[in-house]
């Protein structure tokens, strides 16, 4: 008798135990689903903030460049009628732009082929590395 008692109680632990671990996985599916809710709510909201200032940011960049090509038609213009031709403005404007474009085109290769330079430099520098920078070797 003493037996069935014991392992009544030890039935009833286990499935308490079963029951507690089923309601545990149950909280846990439900704090995932809410969290997963709340991180959507939050990325709507501050996508919906961010659209504010890509817009202003879009408006004033078209303004710029709308500003800088004015810019540029009346120094042409100018340069034009100091040169006698309005064409020789818009040839000497086109001809500036055209040198600072390449330019800009070479620093911006350079700048890429240096750092290319610098991060095979490095690995090649790592992986061949058989023991640490500072010359002294790691004890184990």
């Amino acid at each position: 008798m003493y037996c069935m008692v014991e392992e009544r109680a030890k039935r009833s632990k286990a499935d308490r135990i079963s029951q507690h671990s089923r309601e545990l996985v149950r909280n846990l599916q439900g704090w995932v689903d809410l969290r997963l809710q709340l991180s959507i709510v939050q990325y709507l909201e501050s996508a919906l903030r961010n659209r504010k200032r890509i817009g202003g940011a879009i408006a004033a960049g078209f303004a710029f460049v709308l500003a800088i090509t004015f810019l540029l038609i009346a120094v042409a213009l100018w340069l034009g009628l100091l040169l006698g031709n309005p064409i020789w403005g818009f040839i000497l404007i086109g001809a500036i732009m055209a040198v600072a474009t390449l330019i800009f085109y070479l620093l911006a290769t350079q700048s890429k082929d240096i750092k290319t330079n610098q991060t095979k430099r490095i690995i090649s520098e790592t992986n061949g590395r058989t023991e640490p920078k500072s010359g002294k070797q790691q004890h184990s």
